[in-house]
């Protein structure tokens, strides 16, 4: 059995379009019931947020260990669209 370690986790993310986005995570114990959680990933990010001003980010993630995990994106501009395309990596190994 693995070890819990915090930070096993990362969220690579692109950002097109003229929105704003928050990003926020839903976490479940048994797969059908999913609670959202407190802590925000991310917020305020654009298409000309991140290392290099391009929309690109790559987040660490705190999450509870969980049996599975659902993300949730918001417009919160409320003006413009937003497309993002989202990777989620983890290790299986401490």
């Amino acid at each position: 059995m693995l070890g819990y370690n915090h930070r096993k986790h990362s969220l690579y993310y692109a950002i097109t379009g003229d929105g704003t986005a928050t990003i926020e995570y839903l976490a479940s114990a048994d797969g059908e019931t999913f609670v959202l959680m407190s802590t925000a990933i991310a917020t305020s990010k654009t298409k000309i947020t991140g290392e290099q001003s391009d929309g690109v980010h790559f987040e660490e993630l705190d999450m509870i260990p969980c049996e599975a995990v659902k993300f949730k994106v918001t417009e919160t501009g409320k003006a413009s669209e937003i497309v993002i395309t989202m990777i989620l990596c983890y290790r299986l190994w401490d």
